[in-house]
């Protein structure tokens, strides 16, 4: 029987599934013989039932990167009940093929549109689209173009920075939202403790969700599977960095101008990637001790809060 079904089409066996189970009885798989998965049409079910896309070693899917546990629970669904030993250890052999099955090569890096959770905007054309396609950077948040002014939101900033600094702080969040480093800059926020620098770096996490990472920036250069997290992601956050010069600026150039750098993934070898955040923001930093980043280097932004002693580095 279980040769007859590979036969049927995936929409047809669907079908005779849900009927069969209206009348109380399941029909086997085709995937499963009586004893064992065959791993290959497993993972072709799966991808039917739920298109996904494997780019170095992470899968996603229309909306997004997908966890391994996600994933892995989602396949424990379909396999428990037929799988009854060895549940974990076979659950992983059967995520890694796959992620066989699911390969693509790296996907286009498209500068000109936002992916929102509801769609797509296009930037030149200012037009949005319900449209939906396969991204590495969708944002967890919906796209409204009825959206009312942020009123709270401009009068925090009012209360945080200098009129003349918001604008670098707007220009900046939106630059986050597109996977480009064309503008070549980081950004760092200086001021006292409990000003609320904290707060913008929470409104970001709403906004990019697991696009961006929070880390320390000198593990940057020292530490290669901290480079390896920064993969694929719109922006990485320091909110509270040390007072220390970094000891090697090279990395962070690297990282900023997407010059390409070597990471280490959890386990795996080293390798040459290009696919790294790009933008970079501080926080957290008192008066004139900003040196930390190196304030002679390239590409550097400054907003200063308004209770911040001492003089701000600004680009023209």
């Amino acid at each position: 029987m279980s040769e007859s079904l590979k036969k049927i089409p995936a929409e047809k066996l669907e079908a005779l599934e849900e009927t069969m189970a209206a009348f109380g009885q399941a029909a086997p798989p085709d995937w499963f013989d009586g004893s064992s998965v065959d791993e290959i049409a497993f993972s072709e079910y799966v991808l039917y039932k739920h298109p996904m896309r494997c780019i170095h070693d992470r899968l996603y899917d229309i909306d997004g990167l997908l966890s391994d546990a996600a994933v892995q629970s989602e396949i424990l669904e379909y396999v428990r009940p037929y799988v009854k030993s060895n549940v974990a250890k076979n659950v992983e052999k059967y995520l890694n093929a796959l992620k066989l099955a699911a390969y693509c090569p790296e996907l286009p890096i498209q500068e000109d549109r936002i992916h929102f959770q509801n769609g797509t905007y296009f930037i030149e054309d200012r037009r949005f689209t319900p449209e939906k396609e396969f991204c590495l950077n969708r944002l967890p948040v919906r796209y409204d173009s009825e959206a009312p002014v942020p009123e709270r939101w401009l009068k925090f900033l009012g209360e945080l920075l200098y009129p003349e600094d918001i604008p670098t702080l707007q220009e900046f969040m939106g630059y986050t939202l597109l996977p480009s480093n064309k503008g070549q800059k980081m950004m760092i926020i200086i001021g006292n403790g409990g000003e609320g620098k904290s707060r913008i770096g929470r409104v970001l996490r709403a906004i990019l969700g697991d696009n961006m990472n929070t880390t320390a920036i000198d593990k940057l250069s020292k530490d290669k599977f901290c480079r390896a997290d920064q993969e694929g992601k719109l922006l990485m956050l320091d909110d509270d960095m040390k007072l220390q010069a970094l000891d090697d600026t090279n990395i962070l150039k690297a990282i900023i101008t997407m010059t390409g750098i070597r990471t280490r993934p959890g386990g795996k070898p080293s390798v040459q990637t290009a696919g790294t955040t790009g933008k970079d923001a501080m926080g957290g930093i008192y008066g004139k001790d900003y040196q930390y980043a190196g304030s002679t280097a390239e590409g550097f932004r400054a907003c200063r809060g308004k209770e911040a002693e001492g003089a701000v580095h600004r680009e023209p």
